[in-house]
């Protein structure tokens, strides 16, 4: 069976957001909440054409992460082509699907105020982050992506133990923050997503620091 080209999935991503809004909107009222606090109550509010602004706003990113990230060979200021050029293009794709995904939470919130959007939005963000976490030993050394630290970026090998490392952590992390949004709520949530990312970021960064300094 051919494969559906990757152009077309990033146009369904960026696309269906714009469609549930639409869905939505002939049913809301003229006034919807656009923004909540950390307690998941509305603290902002807009006309219904609001709606439209979110899909909008991600549906840009996603076409910029998209371009960026599938054209790296093009704009690396060392002219390096990844060594595997589709692995980056699938994360791209996953990256853009990730967007779409906070859209449809960001949507639903606005047409349902009484969702958990707390909750719901760190679900979402966790199962990202496993996500993230399972490509992340096959990304290739880039100045975009990844953990880009002085070393990473000069010696391939800790490049990958790095990346290789923080795969496992992301995508257990993931689970983390999953788990939590399922199970806690308010301080108890923000406190083990706060620790998780917290971990998620400075764990790998350690043990690329500490792969350095045994290599010198």
């Amino acid at each position: 069976m051919k494969r559906v080209p990757r152009v077309v999935w990033l146009v369904v991503s960026v696309a269906l957001p714009f469609g549930f809004a639409a869905l939505l909107y002939p049913g809301l009222p003229e006034r919807v909440p656009v923004h909540f606090g950390a307690d998941g109550r509305p603290d902002g509010w807009g006309d219904r054409n609001s709606i439209f602004l979110g899909p909008l706003i991600l549906g840009v990113v996603s076409l910029f992460v998209y371009f960026l990230l599938t054209n790296l060979g093009r704009i690396d200021p060392k002219r390096r082509t990844p060594d595997d050029e589709g692995v980056m293009k699938d994360f791209a794709l996953f990256l853009c699907a990730f967007l779409s995904s906070l859209s449809f939470c960001i949507l639903a919130s606005t047409a349902w105020p009484g969702l958990p959007v707390i909750r719901l939005m760190l679900g979402v963000m966790g199962i990202g982050f496993f996500g993230m976490g399972r490509y992340m030993p096959r990304l290739a050394p880039n100045y975009f992506t990844g953990f880009r630290l002085p070393w990473t970026l000069e010696d391939p090998g800790n490049w990958a133990s790095t990346h290789r490392f923080a795969g496992r952590i992301w995508s257990w992390g993931g689970v983390c923050i999953v788990m939590a949004a399922l199970l806690l709520d308010g301080s108890w949530l923000w406190a083990v997503f706060t620790v998780t990312m917290s971990v998620m970021v400075i764990a790998p960064m350690v043990h690329s620091w500490l792969r350095f300094k045994e290599s010198v």
